[in-house]
């Protein structure tokens, strides 16, 4: 009979055990903001649940893009509005809240061709 994995002796490892890999990674600059700042045993607690939260949500991001396939693109910020003169930004505007997804409807993007139909499509991805 084999024995059972061994129980990892540094807390780092044992924090990555657990699946808590973000505390692991950053478990001493977690340890120095706690002792500088005087938090107490439950404000540490959520502090390492928040971060674990956060990184996790950050993964799951990153992975659904890079499954995306989108490539490279530019962003709606570093859009240039001087051109196309047709785009009317008010509409690019509005479709990028996504609040046509809350009220159950399509967005249908139709123009000429190199006027930013992709971009506006791989942003609203993004």
């Amino acid at each position: 009979m084999s024995s059972p994995d061994p129980i990892p002796t540094t807390l780092s490892d044992q924090l990555r055990q657990l699946g808590l890999v973000h505390t692991a990674s950053e478990l001493n600059d977690f340890i120095a903001r706690a002792t500088q700042k005087r938090w107490s045993p439950l404000v540490q607690l959520e502090r390492v649940v928040q971060a674990e939260l956060e990184a996790r949500l950050r993964q799951r991001v990153e992975r659904r893009l890079k499954d995306a396939r989108l490539g490279r693109f530019k962003s709606m910020a570093d859009w240039e509005w001087d051109w196309p003169k047709a785009l009317h930004r008010a509409t690019v505007d509005r479709v990028l809240t996504l609040d046509f997804l809350a009220q159950r409807e399509n967005v249908i993007i139709v123009a000429s061709h190199g006027l930013g139909k992709t971009m506006i499509a791989k942003n609203l991805v993004h």
